[in-house]
């Protein structure tokens, strides 16, 4: 039964005033459910039990009663990971992570990490350490920290600083989806080699050396996964 209040409600119900079928366990029962002969399901009933809006795998009876997100939006706090991916990060994440160092992963609390009066799934920075979600989560799927990733319910889970010869200074993506990096020069630089990896802070694969430019296009960007880092080095002898 759809219900959004806590705890277990035993149902006894008739199919006919007078004519009682029992399930469970009725002898300590606190709601009674009564219909006319020839009712139709709960579900059927109530329309919201069965539609879902967004398309984003809540239905909009759960979103406006229980989680009191937008029934029109797949993201309702906009960090770019969907509310059912949120709801699912904090009711998996002590299964997914048993050995998480967060406080008791199973508390009522626990959606709520940093005590703002907001679950993770209206909370873009659910830690409060700085970071969207969307920046810790990097691939979006509720469960975090995979590798590469960082906890959204760590606020002291974060990621480390990009190595001190990382120089890329600027990202352009034009409509032809053409990565353009530009650099500033670094002095007594013989060449400069461009990494690439679906892991951020990570050199990666070796794309190219740059000999005497401080600029790059990638032209292969449809065939890189997302999300794709890239890295410019110096090579300084």
């Amino acid at each position: 039964m759809n219900d959004p209040d806590a705890g277990i409600d035993t149902l006894l119900y008739s199919a006919s005033i007078g004519t009682t079928k029992t399930l469970g366990a009725c002898a300590n029962f606190e709601h009674v459910f009564l219909h006319p002969q020839g009712w139709s399901s709960f579900r059927a009933l109530e329309a919201s039990c069965s539609t879902d809006t967004d398309s984003d795998g809540v239905m909009d009876f759960d979103e406006e009663n229980r989680f009191f997100t937008d029934i029109n939006s797949q993201d309702s706090d906009g960090d770019s990971i969907h509310d059912k991916q949120e709801i699912r990060s904090y009711t998996f994440h002590g299964t997914d992570h048993p050995n998480c160092p967060v406080w008791d992963c199973y508390s009522l609390g626990f959606p709520d990490i940093d005590g703002d009066f907001m679950r993770a799934e209206l909370d873009t920075d659910t830690d409060n350490d700085g970071l969207a979600d969307g920046a810790e989560d990097l691939d979006f799927d509720g469960n975090s920290p995979e590798t590469g990733e960082t906890c959204v319910y760590d606020s002291l889970n974060i990621a480390p600083s990009p190595p001190p010869d990382s120089l890329v200074i600027s990202l352009i993506l034009d409509p032809y989806t053409v990565v353009v990096l530009n650099w500033t020069p670094v002095e007594g630089a013989t060449g400069y080699p461009i990494y690439g990896d679906t892991i951020p802070y990570s050199t990666g694969d070796l794309l190219e050396v740059v000999y005497g430019d401080t600029t790059w296009t990638d032209l292969d960007t449809q065939t890189r996964p997302s999300p794709y880092f890239y890295y410019v080095t110096a090579t300084v002898e």
